[in-house]
């Protein structure tokens, strides 16, 4: 079970403020996350998010891959590259 999934489950009384830091639910159950990115600021990769198995259904969804984001991405980059 993920760390997402176990706070969805028990309501957290803590904010969880470094990676790696256990969060105290009313409950009393101790959670700890199993990701760097479960801890409020800090952020997954861009290929992080790729590998992610629900980001992975909802681009199949919409019929996209990591080639289209990619390519979404290097348009992105040059645009921001052009305004500088």
């Amino acid at each position: 079970m993920s760390h997402v999934t176990a706070l969805k489950r028990e309501t957290a009384t803590q904010t969880v403020r470094t990676p790696g830091a256990a969060v105290k639910t009313e409950t009393g159950k101790t959670l700890r996350p199993s990701h760097k990115w479960a801890v409020a600021g800090v952020e997954p990769s861009v290929m992080d998010m790729l590998r992610d198995p629900l980001v992975q259904l909802v681009m199949a969804r919409d019929a996209i891959n990591a080639d289209d984001v990619d390519a979404a991405l290097a348009r992105a980059q040059a645009q921001l590259a052009e305004l500088v």
